[in-house]
């Protein structure tokens, strides 16, 4: 009886495993053999972009020689010798140890007052591009050098002129562990621009645009105006996404219908033409967050105060 039961309880243990089922063949040969299939799937990992970069500056304090005026009892009119900028270029070192290749873009803002100093950069018009740092194992380092041009007024007294910024441009990772470049696309029209917004770029001005139809942006989307007008003779409305938008002026209406509107400091709402077109951003639905107070420019909308130096844009 005791050795049914131990044969029972054993049975009732393997019926409770699920055993696969294979297909069965005799062999009835000496040296025989039987061949099985052996079925394998890839599963594509993940491999996100790590940015890390280091941006040190060094000698960005320039002196101004006014020329020397020299009297010229003949023509009765002072001639100018000399004068021009003293010291040697600036410097700004920007180091990758980012797993992508990176774009250093410098801009330069001049304060006001100083309007007349214009700050250069020797690297390409895009910015500098340095490559990753997977590629070669080791850091990525590149110099731009910045070159003043243009002149100083009385004014200048060793304080501040203006600034430069540098902004990093990257790329993101997808999940097929392929690159996706996000590099800048610079545009000179209206009908450039219109493309740029709809595939979703970085967008950077190379010059003054005057739109005349309506844009509309269904993703995020940057905008660096450069320091250049975009004139808006009808709306640029944010339907979904985010529309990030900097550095110029805009002579138009921003309207939020959706997603979100980001604006920042440097950003002037001016009718640039005095042509009486209506300026400013209206929030109709989603809302606009902005590093000042953009009271004076709210058409549409309701700001609130963070008391973190940001505003939020909510409708009405």
């Amino acid at each position: 009886m005791k050795k049914i039961l131990s044969v029972l309880v054993l049975f009732s243990v393997i019926s409770g495993f699920s055993i696969a089922a294979f297909a069965t063949q005799d062999i009835t040969n000496i040296n025989g053999s039987q061949n099985a299939d052996v079925f394998g799937t890839y599963q594509a990992g993940t491999s996100d972009v790590i940015y890390s970069v280091d941006i040190s500056w060094s000698a960005l304090s320039f002196t101004y020689n006014a020329a020397d005026r020299v009297w010229d009892p003949t023509t009765h009119s002072y001639i100018e010798n000399g004068g021009g900028w003293a010291n040697s270029d600036g410097q700004i070192t920007v180091i990758n140890h980012s797993n992508a290749s990176i774009t250093a873009k410098p801009t330069w803002i001049a304060d006001q007052g100083f309007e007349s100093a214009i700050m250069t950069f020797d690297c390409a018009e895009n910015g500098l591009c340095l490559q990753s740092a997977a590629e070669s194992n080791s850091e990525v380092s590149g110099i731009i050098k910045v070159i003043p041009t243009g002149y100083l007024t009385e004014a200048a007294n060793g304080g501040r002129i203006g600034q430069i910024t540098v902004t990093i441009i990257g790329q993101t990772a997808s999940n097929d562990d392929q690159i996706i470049d996000t590099e800048p696309v610079y545009v000179m029209n209206e009908d450039e621009l219109e493309t740029a917004l709809t595939t979703g770029k970085n967008i950077i001005l190379g010059d003054n645009i005057t739109v005349n139809k309506s844009l509309t942006i269904n993703s995020d989307v940057s905008v660096d105006l450069n320091q250049y007008t975009l004139t808006l003779f009808n709306e640029m409305s944010v339907s979904e996404g985010n529309l990030n938008i900097s550095n110029g002026t805009i002579d138009g209406i921003l309207s939020c219908n959706g997603g979100s509107i980001s604006l920042n400091y440097d950003i002037v709402f001016y009718d640039q033409n005095n042509d009486d077109i209506r300026i400013g951003l209206a929030v109709n639905n989603g809302y606009a967050t902005c590093n000042f107070d953009p009271g004076s420019y709210v058409l549409l909308g309701s700001v609130t105060d963070n008391e973190n130096g940001t505003w939020t844009v909510t409708p009405n």
